[in-house]
């Protein structure tokens, strides 16, 4: 699954499925947990990521929202699946 990225973002190298948590779940190692200093509380990280959301350009938007769609319909064809199994 991939899609043609918005012209801002061409020149990035991305890892394979950088969108998905559950490809990334399944190549990663489980990590045991450690509070660190210096991390960014969930209302911070909240209040930042959605000011990045209001002054992202449009052609990221759609991007993203492509890939979202895609991944949704992935996950409930998983789920279909499953149930009827």
């Amino acid at each position: 699954l991939e899609f043609p990225r918005p012209e801002k973002y061409q020149h990035l190298a991305l890892p394979p499925y950088w969108y998905s948590g559950s490809h990334k779940a399944a190549i990663e190692k489980k990590r045991k947990h450690r509070k660190r200093k210096g991390r960014m509380d969930l209302k911070t990280l909240s209040k930042t990521i959605s000011a990045s959301w209001r002054n992202a350009d449009r052609a990221s938007i759609d991007y993203c929202r492509k890939l979202a769609r895609a991944e949704l319909k992935k996950h409930n064809e998983l789920m279909i699946e499953g149930i009827m199994e």
